[in-house]
């Protein structure tokens, strides 16, 4: 059965599953927005190569910056291995 989780309960889940990433590392929702704390967590696989982040989004496919921000993007460009 699925959980759906809200609030506390998905940063806390989120920031797991970040940290515990080894090979890859699969972030899909309509929007991405970025705040600190998941940035920082992200950050601490910048340099690493052997992680693969596929980066999936688009509520607004008229717009793309509704669903991505350009900071968010630039962020993500700086990771060897994103899509």
């Amino acid at each position: 059965m699925a959980t759906f989780l809200t609030n506390i309960e998905l940063t806390n889940k989120l920031s797991c599953i970040i940290s515990e990433a080894e090979d890859e590392l699969l972030l899909v929702s309509p929007y991405i927005k970025l705040n600190d704390k998941i940035q920082k967590l992200l950050q601490k696989h910048l340099r690493n190569d052997k992680l693969h982040i596929l980066v999936v989004f688009g509520k607004n496919e008229d717009d793309i910056s509704k669903s991505f921000s350009k900071k968010d993007f630039e962020f993500f460009s700086e990771f060897p291995n994103v899509a």
